[in-house]
């Protein structure tokens, strides 16, 4: 063999090598996505207070809502919504949750984001106070007006408590803070949800009861377009949408809504 017919079959070598390598990279790179999720809202997704590791019911569960498009959800916590949200649009972060009450958003951002039509997870939101408090179930919302509430900065949903006097509404607490000021006297409602509650019940030892309900919450996937292009981001999305109306995700709360409403609740028609 010539020395020139040897030189073509290396740039050949090394041209199909090349090409291996780069699908390989492109393969790698698409088969991760990096998803940005609410933090400090157990048992959901929250820190271990120890070991500063976190943990949650997300973990598992964005796996299993990913796995049937190929893709590996990375895990980024956010402790500030309204910053979750501007991420994803800018491109920071490929997917993230977008959180829904009553059926509104707080930001429109349709034109730079894809998202699920279908929620991947639902919840509903209640008022609590100790079991032990004199406070009971209404309907209305004056009934409540002279309390002092506190609102965890995951469900920062006081807009739909209007008709309350702002000097009675303390938002934007940690979720634990937010806690002690409940059990310290500081606020007499705390607004929360089933599942944080139950857990906060069995992990503290501590009882709780329904007063009043604020809302439905949903939560929605959207895909950026600024990170991985409009088509890409409505693919993943219509997806998505595939995948919950299939019921292939089975692990909450990507697949049922959180139904372990509290009894006082429900007795008192607070649905």
């Amino acid at each position: 063999m010539t020395k020139t017919g040897i030189t073509g079959q290396l740039i050949k070598a090394l041209s199909s090598l090349s090409l291996c390598l780069s699908l390989n990279s492109y393969a790698d790179t698409h088969r991760n996505i990096s998803v940005g999720i609410s933090l400090g809202n157990p048992p959901w997704l929250y820190r271990d207070p120890v070991l500063k590791e976190l943990r949650g019911i997300q973990l598992t569960a964005q796996k299993d809502l990913f796995a049937p498009l190929g893709l590996t959800p990375h895990i980024k916590p956010y402790e500030n919504l309204v910053r979750l949200a501007a991420e994803i649009v800018k491109g920071t972060i490929d997917a993230g949750t977008m959180i829904r009450t009553n059926n509104i958003t707080t930001l429109e951002v349709s034109d730079r984001l894809s998202c699920t039509q279908k929620p991947f997870g639902s919840t509903e939101a209640f008022l609590y106070t100790l079991a032990e408090s004199p406070i009971t179930a209404t309907h209305e919302l004056q009934k409540i007006a002279h309390l002092n509430i506190v609102f965890p900065r995951i469900i920062d949903i006081s807009k739909y408590l209007l008709e309350l006097p702002l000097a009675r509404i303390s938002t934007n607490k940690n979720p634990d803070e937010a806690l002690k000021m409940l059990i310290s006297g500081r606020a007499q409602l705390l607004a929360s949800t089933p599942r944080t509650t139950q857990f906060w019940g069995s992990e503290r030892d501590i009882k709780f009861k329904a007063v009043y309900k604020i809302g439905d919450i949903t939560g929605h996937m959207c895909f950026s377009h600024a990170s991985l292009g409009k088509e890409t981001a409505q693919s993943y999305a219509e997806q998505l949408d595939k995948v919950i109306t299939d019921h292939l995700v089975t692990s909450s709360p990507a697949s049922s809504r959180d139904t372990q409403r509290p009894p006082l609740a429900r007795e008192n028609g607070t649905r």
